[in-house]
């Protein structure tokens, strides 16, 4: 436990504590940097995903990026939807036709 202060501190004195203590305890930033995706990056993912590349760019940007792996995953679920909804659109097509 902690020990009882001897005295009251002023509130300018307890700010500037909390100041210091929240100083403190800010993880470095290099770390989180080099594992998010540049934002650049992700723009031409996404647009590789609606032509349906993501499911191969989709697991590399999981595996290489661990903070942006909700992203990974956005680009495999919209690459399987495009790839599904053109599926079907090229079956539908085909099958129409008697060759």
């Amino acid at each position: 436990m902690g020990k009882i202060p001897e005295r009251k501190r002023s509130s300018d004195e307890l700010a500037r504590m909390q100041m210091q203590n929240a100083l403190q305890m800010r993880p470095p930033v290099e770390k989180y940097q080099r594992q998010v995706a540049n934002p650049v990056l992700l723009v031409f993912v996404y647009l590789l995903s609606f032509v349906g590349l993501g499911i191969i760019i989709g697991p590399i940007l999981f595996f290489a990026k661990p903070l942006s792996r909700h992203h990974a995953a956005f680009v495999l679920l919209i690459s399987l939807v495009v790839l599904g909804v053109s599926g079907l659109y090229y079956y539908e097509n085909y099958a129409r036709y008697d060759y």
